[in-house]
C-alpha cells in the first residue's frame, strides 16, 4: 500500500469518526480517563458485548485529547502488511500537530496486531482498542496482549445512562412529577433493556440480530462449532432461566436433542467469552467445591429474556434479579457470588482480589407476607456467615429499614438504587 493512499483513508475517516453523534457519555469514561491518566503505560482494552456503543466510547473520549483514529475494518486496509505499520504513524504525523492518543477499531483484523501494539506503548503512546470481532470480545485477550493492557467491559446503558438519554434529570426525583417520570421508565427499562439502538429505536425488534451475531461470528467462527441448531438450543434455554440455578446435567437433561455433557460445557464457556451469558458460582473456601456447585444464569441484558420468553411467561422477580446482577457487575466486576447454605441470599460482593465479603444483597421483586421471612432470613444467615452488621434488600418499588438481631437491613427500590447509591 502507498502512503498516499493510506493517508486518503486515514483523513475520510477522521473526517466521519469526529461527524458522528456522540450520545450519552458513558459512566465508563472516568475509570479508562483516569488509566490513561497513569505513569503505567498500558493498552486500554474496551470489551463487551456487540452493539452496547464501544466505538461511541471512543468518540467521547478523543474529544478530550489530542488523537488519531482508524478504523481496520475498512476493506481498503486489507492490503496493509505488517512490514507497513509504520507508514501508519507517518501518516498520523503528517495531519498537524502532536498526538498523544491512539484509537484504533477492529485493529485485531491485521496479522501481528498485538506486537504492533506493544511497539507502540514502549513508544510513549497511549492506546485504546475496540471492536466486534470474536478475538476481542473473547475474555482471552491476555494471551495477545502479554499483560501490557488494562481491560474494560462496556455493558448496555446502565439506569442512569437510560435517564440522561430519556433527558430526565434523576436528581430532580424528589419531585413527584420527575419522580413519577422515573417510575415509569424503570418499568420500561426492566422488560426492555439498555441496548443504546433498542432504547433509541424504542423497539426490541433488532435483538434477533444481535443473537444471530453471537452465534455465527462470536461463537461459530471462532470456535468452529458446526451443530447451530443445538447451540442456540443451548443458549435459548439459559436465557429463559435467567436466575435460576443450572448443572450441566440439567442442561443436558432439559435439551431435546441429542447432547453429551462435553458439548453441553463447552456452549456454555462460549456464551460467556462472546459476553452474552454470565454464570455465578456460589461462595465457598473451596474452588473445587464452588465449581461442582449448582451455578445460576444471568443474561446481559433484558431485552434477550423479553424476546425469547413468551409474554405470558415473564417472571418480574428474574428480571429485576437479573438486572441487578449486570449493574453490580458494572460496579464491582468479577467479585461476586451467591450463598446457599441453609438458606439462599441472591449476591454478596468480595473485596477485590480477596475472599473478605463486604455486601451482602438480596433481590425481590415484592416483599410480602408469603416471602417476607424467607427473604429476610436467607440474608440475615448470609450476614452471620460474613460477619455484616448491615444488608440490602431491593425491591421493585418498597422501601423500609428494619433492624433485627442488632443488625440492619435496607429495603430499598431498585431505581433508587441504581441511581442514587454508587457504594
Amino acid at each position: 500500500m502507498q502512503i498516499n493512499e493510506l493517508r486518503h483513508i486515514y483523513l475520510e475517516q477522521r473526517d466521519f469518526f469526529i461527524k458522528q453523534e456522540h450520545g450519552v457519555t458513558r459512566e465508563i469514561n472516568k475509570k479508562i480517563e483516569n488509566e490513561l491518566k497513569s505513569p503505567l503505560q498500558k493498552i486500554c482494552v474496551i470489551t463487551g458485548h456487540r452493539r452496547v456503543g464501544k466505538s461511541t466510547v471512543l468518540r467521547q473520549i478523543a474529544q478530550n485529547h489530542r488523537f488519531r483514529y482508524l478504523d481496520f475494518s475498512d476493506e481498503r486496509l486489507v492490503y496493509l502488511k505488517p512490514d507497513q505499520y509504520d507508514l501508519i504513524l507517518e501518516v498520523f504525523s503528517m495531519d498537524g500537530s502532536d498526538f498523544e492518543l491512539i484509537l484504533f477499531d477492529e485493529v485485531q483484523n491485521k496479522p501481528n496486531w498485538n506486537m504492533f501494539l506493544n511497539r507502540l506503548i514502549k513508544m510513549g503512546y497511549k492506546v485504546i482498542i475496540t471492536g466486534s470481532n470474536s478475538t476481542l470480545l473473547s475474555k482471552e485477550i491476555t494471551t495477545y496482549l502479554t499483560g501490557r493492557h488494562t481491560d474494560f467491559t462496556l455493558y448496555p446503558f446502565s439506569f442512569k445512562e437510560y435517564l440522561t438519554y430519556k433527558k430526565i434529570d434523576f436528581k430532580k426525583a424528589y419531585r413527584f412529577d420527575i419522580k413519577g417520570k422515573i417510575k415509569k421508565e424503570f418499568s420500561n427499562f426492566l422488560i426492555n433493556g439498555g441496548f443504546p439502538e433498542l432504547v433509541k429505536s424504542n423497539t426490541t425488534a433488532y435483538i434477533s440480530t444481535y443473537f444471530e451475531d453471537i452465534v455465527y461470528k462470536d461463537i461459530a467462527a471462532r470456535w468452529h462449532v458446526k451443530n447451530i441448531p443445538l447451540l442456540k438450543e443451548v443458549l435459548i434455554y439459559l436465557i429463559r432461566n435467567a436466575g435460576r440455578t443450572y448443572t450441566y446435567n440439567s442442561i443436558m437433561n432439559a435439551i431435546q436433542q441429542k447432547i453429551d455433557i462435553h458439548t453441553v460445557k463447552k456452549y456454555v464457556f462460549y456464551g460467556e467469552q462472546s459476553f452474552l451469558l454470565f454464570s455465578l458460582e456460589p461462595f465457598s473456601h473451596s474452588p473445587k467445591k464452588s465449581l461442582r456447585s449448582p451455578k445460576k444464569i444471568y443474561i446481559i441484558d433484558n431485552a434477550y429474556i423479553k424476546y425469547f420468553v413468551q409474554p405470558d411467561k415473564l417472571n418480574k422477580g428474574h428480571l429485576l434479579e437479573n438486572l441487578v446482577l449486570i449493574e453490580l457487575l458494572r460496579r464491582y466486576g468479577d467479585d461476586l457470588n451467591f450463598y446457599k447454605a441453609g438458606r439462599e441470599c441472591d449476591f454478596i460482593v468480595k473485596e477485590h482480589g480477596s475472599q473478605r465479603v463486604t455486601k451482602a444483597v438480596q433481590v425481590t421483586y415484592e416483599l410480602s407476607r408469603q416471602n417476607k421471612d424467607r427473604e429476610i432470613k436467607g440474608l440475615l444467615e448470609a450476614m452471620d456467615y460474613f460477619n455484616l452488621d448491615e444488608g440490602l434488600i431491593l425491591t421493585y418499588d418498597q422501601e423500609d429499614e428494619v433492624e433485627m438481631q442488632g443488625k440492619r437491613i435496607t429495603v430499598k427500590p431498585v431505581w433508587k438504587w441504581s441511581l442514587f447509591s454508587r457504594e
